[in-house]
């Protein structure tokens, strides 16, 4: 068509030259997106040479209930090739060691599988609590649709559903600062205790390993500092909490306890990053349980990206 005089034909054959730039620089701008460290799949046995860390935080769980760590493949969307799931399932304590059974799983588009850990395993008698943490590690081309969620051992009702936690750095010395882990307010009545939780970026191939260096407090509606603080320093995979009793917050002397019952106070969990050579990262999560059956009732992570 180059050199026709028919107008009709030239504005075809600029029409066609657009659109195929067009799609090249699609195609250019897809290349340069920034993509996740993969994991090879392992072979004969052998751990694979980039791992994604576990993207849960710690979840308290009570005498007769379980921890449940679901995964899905999705199905085939049409325009899509179909992909299979693998991943490695297990559990971790609150000092980063292996607790319950491990399961590896390889799933086809549409297929799910799970793992569980009941607390009866590790607990003894009814009042008791553990702090557990589910791992997720999965393989490429990942796929995989991950969830937690804890659930009654008599009734099978599910009481909680657990979201990732993201994972919280400070920036580096070219870098803009992320917004800190800020978390919303949250209700205490009396019997309940609020649970924050830190968790050092546990040891991971595809990242290095850092420590978990942060002050945490809480604070009332006025943003005063209410209840105990702590400073803490952990090792990757190591995790720390600070509680607030309701009976520190809700204050009413002289008050007898069934006069009490019923109410509620608001307060915030803060967490702050402090500065260390060696990197930080800190995963950090809340929960609110009550001293009589030892369950939780709420969870909550800060928002922010997940890894």
């Amino acid at each position: 068509m180059k050199g026709s005089s028919n107008p009709m034909m030239a504005t075809l054959d600029f029409c066609i030259r657009k659109a195929t730039h067009s799609a090249l620089a699609v195609v250019a701008a897809v290349m340069l997106l920034p993509v996740q460290p993969v994991v090879g799949r392992a072979q004969s046995g052998a751990l694979p040479t980039l791992a994604v860390p576990p993207n849960f935080g710690l979840v308290g769980l009570a005498f007769n209930q379980s921890l449940r760590i679901n995964v899905v493949a999705p199905a085939t969307q049409p325009g899509f090739p179909p992909s299979p799931c693998a991943a490695a399932l297990s559990f971790l304590d609150a000092n980063g060691n292996p607790v319950g059974q491990s399961r590896s799983v390889n799933l086809d588009p549409g297929q799910s599988a799970w793992l569980d850990l009941n607390a009866n395993t590790v607990l003894k008698q009814f009042g008791q609590r553990v702090e557990l943490r589910p791992v997720a590690i999965t393989y490429p081309p990942d796929p995989c649709v991950v969830s937690a969620e804890v659930f009654d051992n008599f009734t099978a009702f599910s009481t909680l559903v657990i979201p990732a936690t993201p994972v919280v750095v400070p920036p580096g010395p070219n870098e803009i600062a992320p917004s800190p882990p800020n978390f919303g307010m949250q209700g205490l009545a009396l019997g309940q205790v609020l649970r924050l939780s830190v968790v050092a970026y546990p040891p991971s191939p595809a990242y290095p390993p850092n420590p978990c260096v942060a002050s945490l407090t809480f604070a009332d509606r006025n943003g005063n500092a209410v209840g105990p603080a702590t400073t803490v320093s952990l090792n990757p995979g190591q995790s720390a909490s600070l509680d607030l009793n309701s009976s520190d917050v809700i204050t009413n002397l002289g008050t007898s306890s069934f006069a009490l019952f019923g109410q509620r106070t608001e307060v915030r969990p803060v967490i702050t990053l402090l500065p260390t050579p060696a990197g930080n990262a800190c995963q950090a999560s809340v929960e609110v349980f009550d001293t009589f059956t030892g369950r939780t009732w709420s969870y909550a992570v800060a928002p922010g990206p997940t890894e």
